[in-house]
C-alpha cells in the first residue's frame, strides 16, 4: 500500500505521525512524507521518501507570532488556526503538496489536524484521508471549523470530509472528540527498563519550536531557578531554535532528545502541557509538573491533574507566562511530585491506560480496509 504522510508546523506536530509511519514500514507499505523544512531532519530519519513543500514568509510568520503574545485568547486562536494554519501554512505547502499526490499516487493520506494542503489534495484527488490527532479532539475539530473559511476555497467540501473521516486519538478515556469516526490507539513504554537515578533526574522541557515565543523564555528561567535549589539533576532540552535559553552548571543542555532515551531515566517532566510530552510521559508512568501557556496545553494540564499524575503552575496571565518571581512556588510543584509517591502510583495507572486500546500497527491495519 503506498501512504502519504502529510504534517505542517513544528516538529510537534510530525511526532503523532511517526509511529504511524514506522508501523507501516513494518508492513512492508510504500511511504511519502510531505513536511515544511523544520521538519526535514526527523522526517529522514525515518527512512522514508521525503518531499519538502515550501516554507511560508517569515514576515507573515512574523505577524502571527506577534498575535500569539496578545492577551486576547480569541486573538491567538485565531491567529494560530485561521491565519497561520489555515491560510499561511496551506498556501505555502498546496503546490508541492498536490504535486507530491499527484506524482506519488497514494491508496491512503494520513494527516495531522492541522495540515490542510494535504486534506485538499486528498479531496481534489478523491484519495482516502485519515487524521491522526495532535490535541483532545474537540480541540482538534474545533480548528478546523475555524480554519474552514479559508480550506473550503480551496476544496468545497474539505470540511464536511475531515469531520467524517477517520480521527486516530492517543488520549485515553471515551470523551466526546466531535468526529463520527472516532478510533482510539495506545501505545506502551517498557518500564521494566527504566533506570532511575538518585538524585532523581529531572525532564525540562517546553516544546520543540515554542521557546522562540518570549513568554515561553520567561518560564524557562523561572524553571531553571527553580530547579537550581533542589536536589536533583536536570536535562534540559531547548528545542529547535531555542539554543539561546540559558542554563546552570548543575543542567545538561541539549537541542534535541529522543523520547525513549529521557523517559526511561526520567523521574519528573516540568513542561509547558503539549500534548506530545505530556502523552509520553503518562505513558511512560512519569508524574509531571505543567505550565501551560497557549492551545490545548491548559486542558492538558488540566487532564493531568484530574488523573492525579501532576500539578499544575499556572501563569497569572496565559500570554506572559512565569517570571522568576514565580520560581518558588513552581519549586514546590517539582519537590511535590518527586517527594509524593500517590503522584507516581496515579502516573503509573494512567500508563496502563493506554494498553487497554488497539496498538498502532492494528488502527494502520484498520486504515488499510476502510
Amino acid at each position: 500500500m503506498r501512504i502519504l504522510v502529510a504534517a505542517s508546523g513544528g516538529e510537534g506536530h510530525l511526532g503523532p505521525l511517526l509511529p504511524f509511519v514506522d508501523a507501516a514500514a513494518e508492513a512492508g507499505d510504500d511511504v511519502t512524507l510531505v513536511v515544511p523544512p523544520g521538519q526535514v531532519a526527523t522526517a529522514r530519519s525515518t527512512g522514508a521518501d521525503v518531499r519538502v513543500v515550501d516554507a511560508p514568509p517569515a514576515d507573515e510568520v512574523a505577524r502571527v507570532r506577534r498575535a500569539l503574545a496578545s492577551s486576547d485568547r480569541e486573538v491567538r486562536v485565531r491567529a494560530a488556526e485561521v491565519e497561520l494554519f489555515g491560510r499561511i501554512n496551506t498556501a505555502a505547502a498546496l503546490e508541492k503538496t498536490v504535486a507530491a499526490v499527484a506524482d506519488f499516487e497514494p491508496d491512503l493520506i494520513v494527516r495531522e489536524p492541522c495540515d490542510y494542503a494535504s486534506a485538499i489534495a486528498a479531496v481534489r484527488s478523491a484519495v482516502p484521508v485519515a487524521t491522526v490527532g495532535i490535541s483532545p479532539g474537540l480541540a482538534d475539530i474545533s480548528g478546523l471549523r475555524m480554519a474552514s473559511r479559508v480550506i473550503e476555497d480551496y476544496a468545497p467540501g474539505v470540511t464536511t470530509t475531515l469531520e467524517a473521516a477517520p480521527y486516530l486519538t492517543r488520549f485515553p478515556g471515551d470523551d466526546p472528540t466531535g468526529y463520527s469516526d472516532t478510533r482510539r490507539y495506545g501505545f506502551t513504554i517498557d518500564l521494566d527498563v527504566r533506570t532511575e537515578q538518585n538524585p532523581p533526574l529531572v525532564w525540562l522541557t517546553m516544546g520543540t519550536v515554542n521557546t522562540q515565543l518570549e513568554h515561553i523564555r520567561g518560564t524557562w528561567d523561572a524553571a531553571v531557578t527553580a530547579l537550581a535549589d533542589l536536589d536533583v539533576r536536570v536535562l534540559a532540552s531547548t528545542g529547535r531554535g531555542g539554543s539561546t535559553l540559558r542554563g546552570s552548571d548543575r543542567m545538561e543542555v541539549v537541542d534535541w532528545i529522543e523520547l525513549q532515551d529521557i523517559l526511561c531515566r526520567a523521574s519528573a517532566v516540568v513542561c509547558h502541557g503539549g500534548s506530545g510530552t505530556t502523552l509520553a510521559a503518562l505513558a511512560a508512568g512519569i508524574p509531571l509538573v505543567t505550565v501551560p501557556i497557549i492551545a490545548d496545553q491548559p486542558t492538558n494540564a488540566t487532564m493531568v491533574e484530574s488523573l492525579g499524575a501532576g500539578i499544575t503552575v499556572a501563569p497569572n496571565s496565559p500570554a506572559a507566562g512565569l517570571t522568576v518571581e514565580d520560581a518558588p512556588r513552581l519549586r514546590r510543584a517539582i519537590h511535590d511530585v518527586l517527594t509524593d509517591p500517590s503522584y507516581r502510583s496515579s502516573a503509573r495507572r494512567a500508563a496502563a491506560r493506554f494498553s487497554e486500546v488497539p496498538s498502532v500497527a492494528e488502527r494502520l491495519a484498520q486504515l488499510r480496509l476502510t
